[in-house]
């Protein structure tokens, strides 16, 4: 387990699945930091305690507070300036939400149990899509460059951020709701129907992966990172 701005969370699977305790919100961290390129990965939401999901999932360049206890609130993914989230809530209605910098604005489709999104992450450009079972949201498209077609957010440089870089991170909105995630970076501890690598021909995810971007794995990150 590892703290999160003051409390606790369970990470199990080889560290591949997190599980946020009662008043842990954001709960999993990728070990890697990503300083630039271009990256792909994908969540599947597997358990929530509330039938208004509170899941989100992100990126965050300010790690250093969610590790340590932050009396202010300020670790937590989507209260921070280099926080960028997409969340599930209401999972009862249609409605999806982005989250940055303790601003937030309707935006997507919800999601909830079962569900799997995915983050591609262009730091060549700046920009984060988020797809939802392969559907990238608001007509998102990764591949468009400069132009950030349906990118959910434009965000700061990995180097103008506190830590230098961006970890891909999974938790909750809430301080009394619980979520469990598990991330696959290209070695999935879920169950796949339909394989798909990257154009390096490197991982196994459940939708296809946008040109141009790569798994998170050693060999992407030295030919790629």
């Amino acid at each position: 387990a590892v703290a999160t701005n003051g409390y606790g969370t369970t990470l199990t699977e080889g560290n591949l699945q997190a599980a946020s305790t009662t008043a842990c919100k954001t709960c999993g961290i990728s070990t890697v930091g990503l300083t630039n390129g271009k990256w792909y990965a994908e969540f599947k939401q597997t358990a929530s305690n509330h039938a208004n999901n509170y899941g989100e999932l992100g990126i965050h360049g300010d790690i250093s507070n969610m590790v340590h206890n932050n009396p202010d609130g300020y670790g937590v993914l989507q209260y921070s300036a280099y926080g960028y989230t997409y969340w599930g809530y209401n999972a009862t209605t249609a409605n999806g939400y982005k989250a940055n910098n303790d601003t937030s604005a309707q935006w997507g489709a919800s999601y909830d149990v079962g569900d799997i999104i995915g983050i591609a992450l262009d730091l060549t450009n700046n920009k984060i899509y988020m797809s939802k079972n392969g559907t990238f949201q608001e007509s998102g498209d990764p591949t468009s460059g400069a132009t950030g077609t349906g990118a959910m957010y434009s965000i700061t440089a990995a180097s103008s951020t506190p830590d230098g870089c961006y970890h891909m991170c999974v938790g909750d909105t809430s301080s009394s709701k619980t979520v469990t995630w598990q991330a696959n970076f290209g070695s999935p501890i879920h169950s796949i129907s339909s394989g798909n690598a990257d154009d390096n021909g490197y991982g196994n995810f459940e939708y296809d992966v946008p040109s141009g971007y790569y798994a998170v794995c050693s060999k992407n990150l030295a030919q790629y990172g």
